[in-house]
């Protein structure tokens, strides 16, 4: 999933826009019906949430990455003073059968164990888990088209790379040795690889016959599987192909889907991290995020 991310920028993208989607959704904070601070014109009254927006961003995009995402509770003798946003990777919770009793943080200094109060732990709703961390997410059920988009990518990277030689196969008389083989596989991978020798001409013996195997770029033009691939990430995010693509739907059929996306996937994925965050942090509290 981390190569994938990093590399396909349909993923990245879908990944993006829920982040932007949920970190910028309005929100308040209250005491009872009493209105602490507005995301509008924040204050940070709370004390330990300067940049809320960069925290939900980060919140959000990790959920659907890696089905999860921890907040470290950086305090001092007065109480909470930070939630600081950890990777995700970096976290394993332990988990006992009478629940959950800690974290262990691996870092470049090394492995470190933490109390189970140490984190505010957001887990991805899955049915097929009781208590920790999803077995499957929105990024992982999106990782098969991925690597269908990086392979292709990766396919005319080095299809160029190689002077847009298509594979070939060179067959040789009968009689030619091993070391006569390889001298000639050298010889050719230095005449005819590389952007340098792109469109230029060289002899062949008659002897030596080049003959191509597999397909070049063009068949890649228009190709029907890129298409169903990019709809296949688009699915498995929750966002429709019309804010993804700007040629997928008309003006009005992009403004219903931007409403759907909102009602079925932003709004409904705030309220679970705003869910987590009152349950483990505002709660205590006397707060309310809404």
């Amino acid at each position: 999933v981390q190569n994938a991310y990093q590399f396909v920028p349909w993923l990245f993208r879908a990944v993006a826009l829920c982040a932007q989607g949920v970190s910028t959704l309005p929100f308040q904070i209250l005491r009872g019906e009493t209105v602490v601070d507005d995301s509008q014109a924040w204050l940070n009254a709370v004390g330990f949430m300067p940049n809320p927006k960069r925290l939900l961003w980060l919140i959000e995009a990790s959920l659907q990455l890696a089905g999860r995402s921890y907040l470290f509770r950086e305090k001092n003798r007065s109480g909470l003073q930070g939630l600081k946003y950890d990777s995700p990777l970096s976290i394993v919770p332990k988990i006992e059968p009478g629940g959950l009793v800690g974290f262990t943080r691996t870092t470049a200094n090394g492995k470190k164990e933490m109390p189970a109060d140490a984190y505010v732990y957001f887990w991805y709703p899955d049915a097929l888990v009781e208590l920790g961390p999803p077995t499957t997410y929105p990024a992982k059920a999106a990782l098969a088209a991925a690597n269908v988009l990086f392979n292709l990518d990766e396919f005319v990277a080095k299809f160029i790379k190689r002077g847009l030689i298509k594979a070939t196969v060179l067959t040789v008389p009968s009689g030619t040795t091993d070391n006569e083989k390889k001298l000639l596989k050298a010889w050719w991978d230095r005449m005819f690889t590389g952007m340098k020798n792109a469109w230029q001409t060289f002899v062949l013996s008659g002897d030596v016959k080049p003959v191509q195997i597999g397909e070049g770029i063009e068949n890649l033009e228009n190709n029907e599987l890129t298409t169903t691939k990019r709809e296949d990430i688009a699915v498995a995010l929750g966002v429709p192909q019309s804010l993804l693509f700007s040629n997928a739907a008309n003006f009005a059929t992009a403004q219903q889907d931007e409403l759907h996306w909102l009602t079925k996937k932003v709004v409904p994925d705030a309220e679970f991290i705003a869910g987590v965050l009152n349950e483990q942090v505002f709660a205590p509290q006397g707060l309310t995020m809404r």
